[in-house]
C-alpha cells in the first residue's frame, strides 16, 4: 500500500516518510512550506491558498497511488479543513489531532508543548472531546520548531530555550492537586527532542505518532 505523506515543513515531512518506510509502506510525498515562518503568514494571510496547496497536494498523491493521507503535523492539521477534502476525495486521512482524542482517561491535568496558537487551540479542543472537564496548559513556541529544523543539536536547543526552567515548572507541581499527569508532544517536530526531555521530568511524554499508525491500519 502506498501513503500519501503531506508535512508543514521540509523536516516534518521527512519524519512522517521515515515512520511510514520503517513500517513497511510505500510513500508519496509533498511539503506544503518552504519553512515553519511560512506556512504561519500563508495560514495568516491567505488561508484559501494554503487551503487549495493542501488540496492539490492530496489529489497529486492520490494520482501517484496513495491510498490514505497521513498528515505528519500538528500545524496543518489545525489550520486547513482536511475532513472536507477527506469527504470530498473519498480518501481515508489520518492527522495528530485524533491521537490527542485517544488519550487515555487517566490523564486530567495535560501539559501541551506546541508550535503554533492554531495547533494549541485544536489540541485542547481534541483532547477535551471525550473528558470535558480535562485542563490543559500549553506552550506553543515557533522558534523551537525552526531550531530542529537546522538540526541543532538536542540539548543545546533545550537550554538555548530554557526548556529545562519550563519542565522545572511543570515537575515543582508534582505530588499536588494540579500536578501534570502527562506531556504532549503537540508538534510532530518534537520526538526530536524526546531523548533529552525525558531526562528532565518523570512526567510521561505522549507522542502520537504510534495511535497515527494505529489508526492508519484501520482506516
Amino acid at each position: 500500500m502506498k501513503i500519501g505523506v503531506i508535512g508543514a515543513t521540509p523536516a516534518d515531512t521527512q519524519m512522517g516518510v521515515n515512520i511510514i518506510q520503517s513500517s513497511g509502506f510505500n510513500v508519496s510525498h509533498r511539503t506544503v512550506a518552504s519553512d515553519p515562518d511560512e506556512i504561519v503568514t500563508i495560514y495568516n494571510t491567505q488561508p484559501d491558498t494554503l487551503q487549495q496547496r493542501y488540496e492539490r497536494f492530496v489529489e497529486e498523491v492520490m494520482t501517484e497511488g496513495a491510498e490514505k493521507i497521513f498528515i505528519y503535523s500538528n500545524s496543518l492539521s489545525a489550520m486547513v479543513d482536511y475532513q472536507i477534502v477527506a469527504r470530498t476525495l473519498h480518501i481515508p486521512t489520518v492527522t495528530p489531532l485524533e491521537a490527542y482524542q485517544a488519550l487515555p482517561d487517566i490523564y486530567q491535568n495535560v501539559l501541551n508543548l506546541c508550535a503554533t496558537g492554531a495547533s494549541a487551540s485544536d489540541i485542547e479542543h481534541y483532547t477535551c472531546l471525550n473528558q470535558p472537564k480535562r485542563r490543559v496548559i500549553s506552550l506553543s513556541h515557533l522558534p523551537l520548531v525552526e531550531a530542529i529544523e537546522e538540526a541543532r543539536d538536542p540539548i543545546d536547543i533545550i537550554y538555548a530555550f530554557r526548556l529545562d526552567k519550563f519542565f522545572e515548572y511543570a515537575n515543582s507541581l508534582t505530588g499536588s492537586k494540579d500536578a501534570f499527569d502527562v506531556i504532549l508532544l503537540g508538534c510532530t517536530h518534537f520526538p526530536y527532542l524526546r531523548d533529552a526531555l525525558e531526562g528532565l521530568t518523570d512526567i510521561p511524554l505522549f507522542d502520537p505518532a504510534t495511535y497515527m499508525l494505529e489508526a492508519l491500519a484501520t482506516k
